[in-house]
């Protein structure tokens, strides 16, 4: 039986969408409170007003006020914590900077992220080491099942596993806390990719011990585009780097260590997105009255609700455990795909979007000959949005 909640309801007019839009997919990019833009605006009109006062003066104290925010956001000390565009960046700025040998294997899955996956593929052979892709079984019906996969896949060569705590194309949640400290027990170091996972589930870095964990602050923090984080555990400080080297490399430590130098100077930015994360946390915060693990939840008694009504309304068995959701549910489309793995832009997409106005995620994998359809349970989404989108599908004869 399904467990139903009632949550607040935050109106499509708080945030910065097209109101004629069914949006359900906040898992690709995002939606922006309006609140945090005008707090972003605002921190624009002052850099621009003075921009050598500005970063002389304000830059590293804005960056402070963030790195607090977000520290306590996920319960890990500020001076493990560095600011990045986005969880590529980071993922890419960590795979440049870890130890590698040469005959080190990194492991990743089919389900791992396509940008992410690539930018192992590139570090592993410009520093002489192997990437091996893990399958993991689509649909699946037992929890723990890819927890024991990518347990069996580690090999005496396997020195990093690159983790998605969230997939991208199916929503589901690895169980990090059992996961991760096997994994790094036997020596493999582990590269926490939570793009997804931040905001969405209540899971401290420090609680996994993963050697990094990088993330985004545009999902379910709420934060701009441009804002998002790494997570260093504090024995990997000393030899955990950002991409981009500049002014930082060679300040003196004085009290912010040369690991804050170093992250919190990039180069000249737009820094702004950075700048709002605490608002933006603080907006995640005024959602349920039970603050933000009520608004977590709301969103998990949801998805969970959409996950059977999808599932009956094509009767079939749901795709996923309810102990593997999160805040995306998932359903299989009965059709083949007829598109490549790893398509940008399937054609479902569009045809929802421009003949019934509603934004949803669509994906494949090579392993699995039917169409994922991905929707978003947030708080701007109405109840109803199962049946709408259901009724679109037959439309268009997807169903």
């Amino acid at each position: 039986m399904v467990r139903e909640a009632a949550s607040p309801r935050s109106p499509i007019g708080d945030w910065c969408l097209d109101p004629a839009l069914l949006h359900l997919n906040h898992g690709a990019f995002g939606a922006l409170p309006r609140l945090v833009r005008e707090v972003q605006d605002q921190f624009r009109d002052r850099v621009e007003a003075e921009p050598m006062v500005w970063y002389d003066r304000h830059h590293l104290p804005a960056m402070d006020r963030s790195r607090l925010a977000l520290a306590a956001c996920l319960g890990v000390p500020d001076n493990t914590l560095a600011l990045v565009p986005n969880a590529t960046t980071g993922i890419n700025g960590i795979l440049a900077s870890c130890a590698v040998s040469p005959g080190d294997e990194w492991l990743c899955t089919d389900h791992t992220y396509n940008a992410t996956r690539n930018a192992l593929h590139r570090w592993a052979a410009s520093r002489g080491a192997s990437v091996r892709v893990v399958a993991l079984p689509f649909p699946v019906f037992e929890a723990g099942a890819w927890e024991q996969v990518l347990l069996d896949a580690v090999g005496p060569a396997t020195r990093l596993m690159l983790l998605d705590h969230v997939s991208s194309g199916t929503g589901a949640v690895l169980d990090v806390a059992r996961l991760v400290p096997v994994l790094e027990g036997r020596g493999v170091c582990v590269l926490l990719d939570t793009a997804h996972g931040a905001g969405m589930l209540d899971v401290s870095p420090l609680d996994s011990g993963a050697s990094w964990t990088v993330g985004n602050g545009h999902k379910w923090l709420f934060g701009p585009k441009g804002s998002g984080f790494v997570h260093v555990r504090p024995d990997l400080l000393s030899t955990s780097q950002p991409l981009v080297t500049s002014h930082g490399w060679n300040a003196s430590d004085g009290d912010r260590g040369r690991f804050r130098w170093m992250a919190d100077w990039l180069g000249t930015l737009d820094y702004t997105a950075m700048y709002v994360l605490p608002e933006a946390i603080a907006f995640a915060d005024s959602l349920h009255a039970a603050g933000t693990a009520g608004h977590r939840q709301a969103l998990l008694d949801q998805t969970r609700r959409w996950t059977h009504r999808l599932a009956e309304a094509l009767g079939q068995r749901p795709p996923l455990p309810d102990a593997t959701l999160g805040a995306m549910a998932v359903a299989c489309l009965p059709e083949a795909t007829g598109t490549a793995p790893d398509t940008p832009r399937d054609p479902l997409i569009q045809a929802l979007r421009d003949q019934h106005g509603i934004v949803v995620g669509v994906f494949n994998w090579p392993s699995w000959p039917r169409r994922v359809l991905r929707v978003s349970a947030q708080a701007y989404v109405p109840e109803d949005a199962p049946e709408r989108l259901m009724e679109a599908l037959r439309d268009l004869g997807a169903c």
